[in-house]
């Protein structure tokens, strides 16, 4: 949604750095903004499915432009022919910056994973911090999941080790 606790300013705010402080107030202005988008167009941006999507702009798609909703990573697979790469593969990796539960929200991750299952491909997932919820993948078939940061660091820190970090990530 675009709203409330599951929506775009309590979900991709703290991803972009917003602080606790800040997020009510920054919910007030969406709030604003579709109550605003309302009264010119008689359009309620909160009522898509999807519209808290990419900080809001699913919102903006669906109400302005009358797009038809795809997750990204559909598309991506699409183009890159994915599902016939499997047909052959004896594993996928994947990963990304940070594994947690939203990534069985249409992320990448747990894309691949629904399109591996498909073709009995094992899923290993390397990620750069495996939080809260990653657990949850194991539910849908991945087999592995691995941070390549062994212990906190600094964001900074972490982007200037991932090429050592990931090369030293071992298989238990």
């Amino acid at each position: 949604p675009l709203l409330g606790p599951n929506g775009a300013t309590y979900v991709f705010g703290p991803q972009k750095g917003v602080s606790e402080y800040w997020l009510p107030t920054l919910e007030h202005g969406m709030e604003n903004y579709r109550n605003q988008v309302y009264k010119a167009m008689g359009v309620d941006l909160d009522s898509f499915v999807g519209g808290g999507a990419a900080g809001g702009m699913g919102a903006v798609l669906f109400g302005f432009l009358k797009a038809n909703m795809k997750m990204g990573i559909e598309v991506v697979l699409d183009a890159v022919k994915f599902d016939d790469q499997l047909q052959d593969a004896d594993y996928v990796f994947t990963g990304e910056g940070q594994t947690d539960a939203q990534s069985l929200q249409g992320k990448a991750v747990f894309g691949i994973l629904r399109h591996a299952n498909v073709y009995n491909v094992p899923v290993l997932c390397i990620s750069g911090a495996l939080k809260e919820g990653y657990q949850k993948l194991y539910d849908y078939g991945v087999c592995g999941c691995y941070s390549i940061v062994n212990s906190q660091i600094a964001y900074l820190q972490a982007f200037q080790l991932a090429r050592r970090n990931l090369y030293n990530t071992k298989y238990s």
